[in-house]
């Protein structure tokens, strides 16, 4: 029941951000590029944090009724596409990618405050071994307020790729201001707390 109300609650954390359903089809256009055709990038590694004092917190208070349920740790970040790096492809149409790195995160999910996607462009999220995909983002997730949030990509690794068509070219913006490090889940959470536990399991983020 306990793992339940953890996996409910991420799902209501993040369909207040995301407001619209991602596809989850097709593949970034780099996958079908051999490294040594496109740019090499550089990771942008995220700062460290004192991990050992927030699981003291949680000990605290994971089961406080007022306390949500907290899984990872927000950095704020200042991502857009002047960072990363950009191809331009044989047809004219480009692709641009970042590499975000935070070391023994079990997931990274991010949060965009000014994307904007033109038509016949999109957005994927993939870790380094390419085993957790997540998109495509495309102007169907585009909102006024330009805010999107992502679900989690597992990995302490995450590529950030933007596709954008020759006959859109800089039409499209991308920022990122948030990126969170998850150091647990329902599985790590009933490992530790066991499954006949009571209290209230919702999510935070800080």
């Amino acid at each position: 029941m306990k793992k339940i109300k953890i996996v409910l609650s991420i799902l209501l954390l993040f369909s207040a951000f995301s407001f619209s359903q991602v596809t989850n089809e097709g593949y970034p256009i780099s996958w079908s590029y051999s490294s040594y055709e496109l740019s090499s990038v550089e990771a942008n590694v995220l700062p460290s944090f004192d991990l050992q004092s927030i699981k003291e917190e949680d000990k605290m208070n994971d089961y406080l009724f007022d306390k949500p349920w907290r899984f990872g740790y927000m950095h704020s970040v200042d991502y857009g596409l002047e960072d990363g790096q950009w191809d331009v492809l044989d047809n004219g149409d480009r692709i641009w990618r970042i590499l975000i790195t935070s070391p023994e995160a079990l997931s990274l999910n991010f949060i965009f405050d000014n994307l904007f996607i033109p038509k016949g462009g999109s957005l994927y999220m993939y870790n380094d071994d390419q085993s957790d995909l997540l998109g495509a983002y495309t102007s169907d997730q585009n909102q006024e307020s330009g805010v999107l949030g992502t679900w989690l990509v597992e990995g302490d690794s995450v590529w950030i790729e933007y596709y954008e068509p020759q006959n859109v070219t800089g039409q499209g913006t991308l920022h990122i201001a948030k990126a969170t490090h998850g150091y647990r889940n329902a599985d790590t959470f009933n490992q530790t707390k066991g499954l006949n536990d009571s209290g209230n399991c919702n999510l935070e983020k800080d």
